[in-house]
């Protein structure tokens, strides 16, 4: 039975992402936090030591900045405003709290030592990258960019999981996420070659 200060965290951050002032109102929820939400839940049975409750509660916080700034420049400073203040309004335990907090630090900081991160960084660090290769999240990126060139897109989508490659800190995740990773990759550079083909029949 999960905490009922997680549910309200996670009912307050759902109702958030549904402002129509979020870009990613339309999805954002389905096809990417509740995606990660799963495959938490998965790793917290394959790592039994990491903190649930802090697990849990980063599904929500890690991106709530991202959606009440829509994307904007401050949305940090305003997700570390929110863990501080909005969580002990929920009645997260003060030392989760914390605990939150530091692995949504060493999340955003990604330092080559990754290797010494906390057990709950690596799991949410790990299920937000490869919630990206699970539904039609890179779709989505097209369909919100439809005056983006078609260069455009392939090489920010490139440019994503090369990203996404250094987020995927656990090794079990890693070799679940690297055949879907290559097979979007490969479809991406194909799609280049074929536009470099198509190029030079019109010349």
């Amino acid at each position: 039975m999960m905490q009922e200060f997680i549910l309200k965290l996670k009912s307050t951050v759902i109702s958030d992402a549904a402002n129509p002032s979020f870009i990613h109102h339309a999805w954002f929820v389905t096809h990417h936090l509740s995606i990660i939400e799963e495959i938490v839940e998965e790793l917290l049975v394959r790592y039994p030591a990491a903190n649930k409750t802090v697990c849990r509660a980063m599904v929500w916080v890690h991106d709530w900045g991202k959606i009440v700034t829509n994307k904007g420049p401050d949305e940090e400073n305003v997700n570390l405003h929110k863990i501080q203040h909005d969580l002990p309004a929920f009645g997260f335990p003060v030392q989760d709290i914390q605990h939150i907090q530091d692995v949504y630090e060493e999340m955003e900081s990604l330092q080559p030592k990754s290797d010494d991160f906390l057990i709950e960084t690596k799991i949410i660090s790990s299920a937000d990258a490869y919630s990206h290769y699970i539904g039609p999240f890179m779709a989505l990126f097209w369909y919100e960019n439809p005056t983006k060139s078609i260069d455009d897109l392939i090489a920010s989508n490139i440019s994503k999981i090369k990203k996404d490659e250094a987020k995927i800190l656990l090794a079990d995740v890693k070799q679940l996420a690297a055949p879907r990773m290559a097979l979007i990759a490969e479809y991406l550079i194909h799609q280049r070659e074929i536009k470099k083909i198509m190029n030079v029949r019109e010349k």
